[in-house]
């Protein structure tokens, strides 16, 4: 949002309202570094007073955004969503049960960047509990991220590598056919 500030200076000008969608704030663990932190948290904080209304994707940015001394009647959570003609096609999803050795397999999934925020080690623990009753279960992570070599190496600590697959980044294409 810090870099939103000529949308609210151009709204202010024009006198019209600014409606701001925020996908991040500043000073939080993300997936890329970032720099200037007390700067950016400043002229954020500014761009929040000034904004008429703000979009966010999670109740977890709504505090973020709360906490920066946003009133909450001015904060709407609006989560991410897909469009639901993308899952009108016929997709073979037998190909890619076969490609992981899924015929007779129950199959959990994620998909998504590996940030620290999705607490994809909680669902590699819960997945170990799953899986010591459902020994046909499977866990398929779609995506990549800054946490990727931690949960490799807790699904190894956990005994339950030989059951999830890590697929690494697809295509948006096949995403739909994984899920």
């Amino acid at each position: 949002a810090f870099f939103c500030w000529a949308g609210v200076a151009m709204a202010k000008k024009l006198k019209i309202p600014c409606i701001l969608e925020v996908n991040e704030v500043s000073g939080i663990k993300r997936q890329r570094p970032q720099k200037l932190v007390k700067l950016c948290g400043d002229i954020e904080r500014n761009i929040f007073k000034q904004a008429s209304a703000i979009v966010v994707v999670s109740e977890f940015l709504k505090r973020k955004v709360l906490e920066r001394g946003v009133p909450g009647n001015k904060v709407f959570v609006v989560p991410n969503a897909v469009n639901e003609s993308d899952f009108d096609v016929n997709i073979d999803r037998e190909e890619i049960r076969a490609r992981w050795g899924w015929d007779d397999k129950i199959v959990i999934g994620f998909v998504g960047m590996f940030s620290h925020w999705d607490r994809l080690d909680v669902l590699l623990e819960t997945f170990s509990r799953v899986l010591q009753k459902f020994h046909h279960a499977r866990l398929c992570v779609v995506g990549e991220g800054l946490e990727r070599a931690k949960l490799l190496g807790q699904a190894k600590n956990l005994g339950i590598e030989q059951a999830v697959i890590f697929t690494g980044e697809v295509t948006r294409d096949q995403v739909v056919g994984y899920i």
